[in-house]
């Protein structure tokens, strides 16, 4: 018999999360402008040619990261204001990553997906660069500092990260696996 919805509990549910990341710099030199706003979890799309002309969309979370932030000594983004709407890697692992890692943990499989055009920042959202570690990483060091406080506990642990590009699928974890054929 399947479970109900309502008996789910939401971390083992899938969810769909959206980031706005900050222009980079062939963007700001062309003076390009923000045509997306966000209010709690519904992200609205302003027609860059017509104002008045606006759709909007909803998702489980929308994590604003375009703006409202600062880079300490150390190259870490910080929010310019405590309380502030900038969300950084570590919001994006408190909703997202959390649920993985207990599941993991209890022995469970997990799916993260990345997904949007090509420099629209899932690199940066999984991987990081830095001081700003992304899901990935947090989520490697997380789980191994449980197994090591848990060695009583025996551990079978795989990960992959796999990319499908031009319609071939790489493991971005594997050397060598960028074959022809994929």
């Amino acid at each position: 018999m399947r479970p109900k919805a309502a008996d789910m509990q939401c971390k083992d549910c899938v969810k769909v999360a959206v980031r706005v990341r900050p222009f980079n710099k062939r963007e700001r030199d062309a003076g390009s402008r923000c045509i997306i706003s966000m209010a709690t979890n519904v992200i609205t799309i302003q027609d860059p040619r017509n104002a008045a002309t606006r759709r909007s969309f909803s998702s489980d979370y929308a994590y604003w990261s375009h703006s409202g932030f600062t880079r300490d000594r150390t190259g870490l983004f910080l929010p310019e204001e405590e309380g502030g709407r900038y969300a950084g890697q570590a919001s994006v692992f408190q909703d997202l990553g959390e649920g993985i890692l207990q599941n993991a943990l209890q022995g469970y499989n997990a799916t993260l997906l990345a997904y949007g055009q090509t420099g629209s920042g899932k690199s940066y959202s999984m991987v990081g660069y830095g001081p700003n570690k992304g899901l990935v990483p947090t989520l490697c060091d997380r789980l191994f500092q449980a197994i090591k406080g848990n060695q009583d506990r025996q551990c079978q642990v795989f990960f992959s990260m796999l990319e499908i590009y031009n319609e071939q699928v790489v493991d971005l974890l594997s050397r060598g696996s960028r074959a022809q054929g994929g």
